[in-house]
């Protein structure tokens, strides 16, 4: 039997509550006490595994407590620390001791029994019986000796006059956690268009480095494919969604990290048609013709056409100058490639018009395409080239009799009309 030395215990700290216990002389006194009595079992909110005896010596009641506590082991009138034993970054063929310490916080002095551990990779003091007063403790080591590097589980049974309990062992191997995302939602996006968004995912484990792939269906990707995390690190990664088609895509992407661990998360995204609409901004009421009218040769002038997207997505387009080969002039130019049209919303295209050729009507052909050439229109630019308009104030210069040796000045006038420079030379013949 084992008996632990009485300790004095300073309650004045406690929120106390007032007991009466009888003296021997039969008077009533008033004692204060930090922990108050258990009145009844049933207040302990513990399963009861046999049957309740009317005999003193089988009025023993057993009780299992699954999730331990502070509070569960109070209803037994014992303090534990700790109330769960774990041996972490151990290895095999050296040995590890833990204590346990056990302290009566009852009024009465209790008598414990434990049953030591069944597997002999737990090792304690031989079984004896625990004596401990009022608010003294005992200490009981706990000794783990492990031979190969695996998980080790056991528990200590403890027996009291308030029923059994027991303390879980445990001897944890490290172990990769890899934490990503429950769920990518991309919402709606035009169809052949492409959104990406980053997203994070972390190695939880403090000792471990582990590599990680995906394995993601189509019409999502995610970059890198492929990669390793050091311990306690995290990466940013690159989650693409591209559909083809206009429907509504889920899928479950598969994560594959440490020793063929696997974790999932969801994709979700939406395809749906972009609708762009063409309008000339001179006026002509949604026509997909631009007359440029008139323009004086090597001068330049420049018109809008805006591009309306009437969906609710994004939309990109892009913008081709039609093949040439039909003899087309090329005095018309397109200053984008391409853009991108907000939602309801509306962009322009500048085109210029510069020609070179006086007196030739130029037409030119562009042709405006919704990303993947889901929708296209074909833009018509026409334009009149005009030269100098130069006027000579007369036709004839007649110089009338000239004596020999004399000089005749006459002078006419050369007038341009137009807003473009004339360049003018004169021939005499």
């Amino acid at each position: 039997m084992i008996t632990a030395e009485t300790r004095s215990v300073d309650i004045s700290s406690h929120k106390s509550k007032t007991h009466t216990f009888p003296h021997k002389s039969g008077k009533l006194s008033e004692l204060t006490c930090p922990y108050p009595p258990i009145t009844s079992l049933s207040t302990l909110g513990l399963s009861t595994k046999s049957k309740t005896r009317t005999s003193s010596k089988r009025n023993h009641r057993k009780y299992e407590v699954t999730n331990p506590s502070s509070s569960h082991f109070k209803n037994f009138g014992l303090e534990l620390k700790p109330e769960l034993i774990v041996w972490q970054r151990w290895e095999p063929g050296e040995e590890y001791t833990r204590n346990l310490t056990l302290k009566n916080v009852n009024v009465k002095t209790q008598k414990i029994r434990y049953k030591p551990p069944s597997s002999h990779f737990f090792s304690t003091l031989f079984p004896q019986v625990i004596v401990l007063s009022a608010g003294t403790s005992f200490t009981l080591p706990i000794t783990f000796r492990p031979l190969d590097k695996e998980k080790y589980e056991d528990k200590i049974e403890f027996s009291t006059s308030n029923g059994d309990f027991y303390i879980s062992l445990h001897a944890l191997l490290p172990e990769t956690n890899l934490h990503l995302p429950e769920s990518i939602h991309f919402g709606l996006v035009a169809v052949q268009d492409n959104i990406e968004l980053n997203f994070q995912i972390k190695n939880m484990s403090s000792e471990m480095s582990t590599s990680f792939s995906w394995d993601v269906p189509s019409p999502f990707t995610i970059i890198p494919q492929s990669g390793n995390l050091s311990p306690k690190s995290s990466c940013t990664l690159k989650a693409s969604f591209s559909p083809k088609s206009a429907q509504v895509f889920h899928s479950c992407v598969v994560c594959i990290y440490g020793e063929n661990r696997v974790k999932t998360m969801n994709m979700e995204g939406i395809g749906k048609y972009p609708h762009l609409c063409i309008e000339c901004k001179d006026g002509n009421d949604g026509s997909v013709a631009v007359d440029f009218g008139q323009v004086n040769i090597y001068h330049e002038m420049e018109k809008y056409v805006v591009v309306h997207n009437l969906s609710t997505v994004k939309a990109a387009f892009k913008v081709n100058r039609l093949n040439n080969s039909l003899g087309l002039d090329d005095a018309f130019h397109c200053m984008i490639d391409g853009g991108c049209v907000p939602p309801m919303g509306n962009t322009q295209i500048p085109i210029k018009f510069q020609p070179k050729l006086t007196g030739q009507t130029s037409t030119g052909y562009f042709e405006v395409c919704a990303v993947g050439d889901i929708s296209k229109s074909t833009l018509k630019c026409t334009g009149a080239c005009i030269g100098p308009i130069v006027t000579i104030s007369t036709s004839m210069i007649s110089f009338g009799v000239v004596n020999p040796g004399c000089c005749v000045v006459r002078s006419f006038k050369i007038t341009n009309a137009s807003q473009c420079e004339a360049y003018y030379q004169v021939f005499f013949f």
